[in-house]
């Protein structure tokens, strides 16, 4: 993973304030099933459920993701796990 925050600043610029798999890992440098492993286990903070139904879509939050990869990738409290993918 690409943690060196100039690389994160470039792709952040495009991006929207809430993120799909797809725009997350790109900003993270991973693949999509990486990142979906991260979720599933805890290992990332978690994707949050826009809308109140099953099918609704779960979205990152971009700076979340961006202050846990600056701080190092550190575990995530698994309570915090608000959606599932």
């Amino acid at each position: 993973m690409s943690t060196d925050p100039t690389t994160i600043s470039r792709v952040e610029d495009g991006l929207p304030v809430l993120l799909s798999y797809r725009q997350a890992a790109a900003l993270l440098g991973i693949g999509e099933r990486t990142l979906f492993a991260w979720q599933k286990s805890g290992r990332c903070p978690p994707p949050r459920k826009i809308g109140a139904t099953k099918k609704s879509p779960a979205k990152f939050v971009r700076d979340e993701l961006t202050a846990w990869a600056a701080a190092g990738c550190p575990p995530v409290d698994p309570t915090d796990r608000e959606a599932e993918g």
